[in-house]
């Protein structure tokens, strides 16, 4: 049994199966990708019981205010906030932009913390391509050192 977690609404639902590849969305507010919680990872003192999650409209105003107080804090561009929204709900925010900034609940954090080591594995993955592309430039007679200088500057941008 696993359980589905919304980040946004607080929508929580138990569930038999999940297929793998599957792209959750929340029924309640549409946030893309809540979180799954396998039955063994749930603590003694989680509460797994369903529960409905908050008005939609009110929550994705609250999670918007909670992205401005996260680029605040981080020193972001409001724009990194729009960008995250976009990227959580498939669309931009249009009455959700005049929120307030608000320190973000623990379910946004836990998707920053996601979101961020997902990011993090992928420039470890770049790092190494451009590694092995250094790796190679001593013997070919093809290109100089300072081709290989240019296109590894190209692959970092």
């Amino acid at each position: 049994m696993r359980y589905i977690l919304c980040y946004c609404c607080g929508r929580q639902r138990a569930v038999e199966r999940i297929k793998k590849g599957t792209r959750l969305i929340c029924r309640n507010c549409g946030a893309q990708g809540p979180r799954v919680v396998n039955r063994r990872h749930v603590k003694w003192w989680m509460d797994v019981e369903d529960r409905d999650g908050d008005d939609a409209e009110m929550a994705r105003h609250r999670l918007m205010g909670w992205l401005y107080w996260w680029a605040e804090h981080k020193g972001y561009r409001r724009g990194w906030a729009t960008m995250r929204f976009l990227e959580m709900f498939g669309r931009r925010p249009n009455g959700e932009a005049v929120s307030e900034p608000t320190a973000p609940g623990p379910g946004l954090m836990d998707r920053i913390r996601r979101d961020n080591a997902a990011y993090a594995k992928r420039m470890r993955k770049l790092d190494k391509s451009v590694q092995k592309t250094q790796a190679i430039c001593p013997e070919s007679p093809l290109m100089s050192a300072e081709d290989w200088e240019d296109f590894s500057r190209f692959l970092s941008k």
